[in-house]
């Protein structure tokens, strides 16, 4: 793995939001999401093949509110919502096997 996905993947573990914090500490046990370049966008967390711009589209994370998250594919359709590690999470990972080979 790239170093730049090993210093993106702290900088997401300790971002000054909490939602985000939240989900790449989820997301950093997940051997699919953590061999991908985590990011950040607004209080969502999204994956990428690549270390720079463009990044592109994988499914991703987004915070709903409070303690509540949805999944969404790459093409930005709702996969999931609810709590993050039994709804959400595995809802990504799926979603990301069946575009990224392993």
């Amino acid at each position: 793995m790239d170093e730049s996905f090993d210093y993106q993947w702290q900088f997401v573990l300790n971002h000054e939001l909490e939602d985000v914090r939240r989900i790449a500490e989820h997301a950093s046990r997940e051997p699919a999401l953590r061999r991908l370049f985590p990011y950040s966008s607004l209080s969502n967390l999204r994956f990428s093949t690549r270390s720079e711009y463009p990044y592109d589209s994988l499914p991703w994370v987004e915070t709903v509110d409070a303690g509540r998250y949805r999944a969404r594919d790459a093409d930005n359709r709702p996969l999931a919502e609810g709590d993050l590690q039994i709804v959400v999470m595995p809802a990504v990972v799926r979603a990301v096997r069946a575009i990224v080979p392993t």
